[in-house]
């Protein structure tokens, strides 16, 4: 556990390496959906624009301030693994 937050992965390889990820499910926030951790941004959000929407996660990162593009890229690999 992480504080009240479950964390849902902790490690993930990209292309940088090891990257430590930050998506979390926390009861109460998001309905206990996965989110990108300290924010309420949700995981699936981020892949719909990825995916739907056909944005980079660059743009995403942009669009969204509240997110790193770190946290942009755990959120859509988080996805992909579902």
């Amino acid at each position: 556990m992480f504080g009240n937050a479950r964390i849902l992965l902790n490690h993930l390889n990209n292309k940088y390496g090891i990257v430590m990820v930050r998506v979390v499910e926390t009861e109460g926030v998001l309905g206990g959906k996965p989110r990108i951790k300290g924010t309420r941004v949700s995981a699936e959000q981020v892949y719909e624009m990825y995916r739907q929407k056909d944005m980079s996660p660059t743009e995403i990162a942009e669009i969204l301030p509240s997110v790193d593009l770190e946290g942009v890229e755990s959120a859509i690999m988080y996805e992909q693994s579902c």
